[in-house]
Parts: C-alpha cells; sequence; structure tokens
C-alpha cells in the first residue's frame, strides 16, 4: 500500500492540473483552499447576519476615500473575502487588482473594516432607538446616509439612554 502513495499523488495532481488549467491554480487549490473554508464559513454566517457585506456604495465610498478606481477596490475586497491576505494579494494577483501594492491594499482593508463597523454601529443605534419608539423616517434615512462616526454619534445623543449611577 505504501509503495502506491507516490503513483496516489502524481494522479490527483494531474486531476487538479487538468481541472484548473494551470499547475499554479492547482497548486493554490491544494495548499490554499483548506485555509478558505473556515473563512468561507464565517464569511457566509455574516452574509446572512446582515443584508449585504459589500455594497456598490460602500465600493464606491472607499474608491473615493482611498483615491483608487472602483473595479481595482471590488476586485481586492472581492479577494479579501474569499480569504485572501494582503501579501498574498499583493504578490501573486497583481493582475486581478491591477497592481496594487501592499500600502494600497491595506489602505482599502482598513477603509471596508471602517465601514463594516459603522454599518455594524448604524444598526445598534437604529434597534435601541426603535426600542424607544422615537424613530422617524427622516431620522432613519439621515443615520443610513451618514458615513462618519462622530455624525453617527452626534445624531444618537439626544436618544442615548442616560446610565443611573449609585452615587
Amino acid at each position: 500500500v505504501l509503495t502506491h502513495i507516490p503513483i496516489l499523488i502524481l494522479i490527483s495532481s494531474m486531476v487538479l492540473y487538468a481541472f484548473y488549467g494551470s499547475p499554479q491554480k492547482a497548486a493554490d487549490t491544494v495548499f490554499y483552499r483548506p485555509k478558505l473554508l473556515a473563512v468561507e464559513r464565517d464569511w457566509f454566517s455574516l452574509r446572512i447576519k446582515r443584508k449585504e457585506l459589500m455594497t456598490s456604495q460602500m465600493i464606491t465610498r472607499i474608491a473615493q476615500s482611498v483615491g483608487i478606481e472602483q473595479k481595482r477596490v471590488a476586485a481586492a475586497l472581492r479577494l479579501f473575502g474569499e480569504g485572501a491576505t494582503i501579501p498574498f494579494v499583493a504578490r501573486y494577483r497583481k493582475e486581478a487588482t491591477g497592481e496594487l501594492d501592499e500600502v494600497e491594499l491595506t489602505e482599502i482593508q482598513k477603509e471596508h473594516k471602517r465601514l463594516e463597523d459603522l454599518e455594524k454601529r448604524k444598526e445598534t443605534i437604529l434597534s435601541a432607538i426603535t426600542e424607544q419608539g422615537k424613530l422617524t423616517p427622516e431620522l432613519e434615512q439621515r443615520i443610513r446616509s451618514t458615513f462618519e462616526t462622530n455624525v453617527l454619534e452626534d445624531l444618537y445623543l439626544p436618544y442615548k439612554r442616560k446610565r443611573k449611577t449609585r452615587a
């Protein structure tokens, strides 16, 4: 049985090569895919919890703030969503992102994280104001249309519950 292992490895690599079309894609699948599966599960669970992670509005906002075209930003975010890291994308996926370097990719990822956190905060604020019964359509529209944390917190300030202290 042990003598057949190299033959099985050779056959499986030939099958992967034939299926994926290139040795690089086959190698990426064999060595990179196991890491991707856990990330995919997390990615899809996040997608279920929230309506949509990447909207065209978010991509436009990131492209404007970083100063990179929307197509390149969308490609980088798609790769990050698939579980790719910044060094991997910068070195091995340059053709997909239009030659973005690590600094630009880091800026894109930070801005995306900031906007995701802002979206979470918006949902938290909207649910808190809704529980109080004070949410108006105008206020909801203003909260959803803001992209700055300071403005969002200023909108929430009159509705924030005061903490009672023992003093």
